[in-house]
């Protein structure tokens, strides 16, 4: 609830920004998920689907509750069209036969992708 709080606070609006600068963007898992699954925080120019940049990723996990902070520098003012996904890939619990990437949540991070 601290992180989260502290990402709510200091979170900006890609419409009032200017210029390239340096970000982190806080991927959070709103419910509580299973030691086994996986969350992936990604940066990608295409909103349809779950591959995207994770290379700068750090995950946490807070007893199941789930972060993903992706840093990294972009511009929210750009033209260019910039999304955040949360990619989650159910744990154990599931069949192996659905245990694959899904999309669960997609941000615009510039004023273009919103």
């Amino acid at each position: 609830a601290t992180l989260f709080s502290y990402a709510s606070a200091n979170a900006i609006d890609p419409a009032q920004t200017s210029g390239e600068g340096d970000y982190d963007v806080f991927v959070f898992l709103m419910d509580r998920a299973s030691d086994t699954s996986t969350l992936a925080g990604r940066i990608s120019q295409n909103s349809s689907v779950s591959d995207g940049f994770e290379g700068a990723t750090t995950l946490l996990d807070y007893n199941g509750w789930k972060v993903a902070v992706i840093s990294g520098v972009f511009d929210p003012s750009g033209a260019d069209s910039l999304y955040a996904k949360t990619v989650h890939t159910p744990g154990e619990e599931m069949l192996a036969l659905f245990r694959t990437d899904r999309l669960v949540g997609l941000y615009g991070l510039t004023a273009a992708a919103r």
